[in-house]
């Protein structure tokens, strides 16, 4: 449902001459830095590492709270969350909002760092399918887990986009993506941060 949204908004985008339509929307570089404009390329670290570090403290807030723990419930069984009485529909929809949220605050920042929109890049499957991959490959349901993907899938990415591109094989580092998360499903259904964590407090010393 979420990438066939996001299909439907790349349509109207692109056929909407307002925003530039299929060829996109440019912004004007003006170096305001309260517009994510830098001259020195290095503040789009750091103002991409806050960013990152204020959304997972607001995510590790959350999940110790009654919401994260309602989220838990509706996760792993929907119907016996609604029998002692939560609300799955407006926890589910809170949830969605909360990462609407997030995800347009990431895609602002990215609009700037690149200075152009469009629809197909910031719409299109392949950028849906990124995203929902480091969390899968991360762990999904965990606060570090997509952290965690996004570490290791960025420079697998980038290989593979620049071999495959070297071979004249254009998107076949999707068919990539499809083959690691068939890996993943078969082989770390929980995902790297879950496997990792139980594998870190197993070694780590009992105390008496």
């Amino acid at each position: 449902l979420t990438v066939a949204f996001a299909e439907i908004c790349r349509i109207i985008a692109s056929n909407t001459d307002t925003i530039g339509g299929a060829v996109g929307y440019y912004i004007t570089f003006t170096g305001d830095p309260r517009q994510f404009q830098f001259q020195d390329a290095r503040a789009y670290y750091y103002v991409a590492l806050a960013l990152m570090l204020a959304a997972t403290g607001v995510v590790a807030w959350l999940a110790r709270r009654r919401f994260g723990v309602y989220l838990i419930a509706i996760r792993e069984d929907e119907s016996a969350s609604e029998a002692l009485g939560v609300d799955t529909f407006r926890y589910k929809l809170l949830a969605m909002m909360l990462s609407s949220f997030l995800t347009g605050v990431g895609g602002a920042f990215y609009a700037f760092y690149l200075f152009s929109l469009q629809p197909g890049s910031v719409f299109g499957i392949p950028l849906s399918v990124e995203i929902i991959m480091r969390a899968i490959v991360g762990g999904a349901g965990t606060v570090l887990g997509p952290i965690l993907g996004s570490f290791i899938l960025s420079p697998l990415a980038e290989l593979a986009r620049l071999y495959f591109a070297q071979s004249g094989w254009h998107g076949a580092h999707l068919v990539a993506y499809g083959l690691l998360l068939i890996a993943v499903v078969l082989f770390l259904p929980e995902g790297a941060y879950p496997r990792l964590a139980r594998l870190f407090r197993r070694r780590a010393p009992q105390t008496p």
